[in-house]
């Protein structure tokens, strides 16, 4: 036991660096993790979730197909391609897919999408109207829209600010 003493007396400034080193280390270790925490927090705070809906009801006075964003953040679109029956049309920011969709009998009064370039925004609680119809109370538009939005699927890539990329 005397020899015991002694040594922790002889390097007692060892015993201390070292036990100090160790909190230090643990220090950081549980800063990191924190760090870790508190990015994956970050990104899932601002995730955009975008939703492709179609307003058909017979109770409202316009018909159409939207994508709306219901995240918290906002969502970058890179890409939206329009099918019909399983065909490509076009992707909505070339505009190429309006007049190839129009081949397939759109009703008149129908008014179409547009993006400016493959970065457009949909901010958060946004939408936007890839088609819309409001000349519904004619029975035979509301038909053929019906039919047209039934054959119709929709793709988009896009991500959020923080770069991770989504694909509805």
């Amino acid at each position: 036991m005397n020899d015991l003493f002694k040594f922790l007396i002889i390097h007692s400034n060892l015993i201390v660096s070292t036990c100090a080193l160790i909190v230090a280390f643990l220090v950081f270790l549980a800063t990191a993790w924190q760090g870790y925490l508190a990015r994956k927090h970050n990104r899932l705070s601002v995730k955009p979730i975008l939703e492709v809906e179609s307003h058909m009801a017979s109770n409202v006075n316009f018909m159409g197909l939207k994508i709306e964003n219901c995240g918290v953040g906002p969502a970058i679109i890179k890409k939206i391609e329009i099918f019909y029956r399983n065909d490509s049309l076009g992707v909505v920011s070339d505009g190429d897919w309006i007049h190839r969709i129009g081949e397939h009998g759109v009703p008149v009064g129908t008014t179409y999408a547009t993006l400016q370039t493959s970065d457009s925004l949909i901010k958060s609680g946004g939408y936007l109207w890839l088609l819309k119809n409001d000349d519904v109370e004619k029975g035979e538009n509301c038909r053929r829209f019906k039919s047209l939005l039934d054959e119709v699927t929709i793709s988009i890539k896009y991500e959020s600010i923080y770069g991770e990329k989504f694909k509805l």
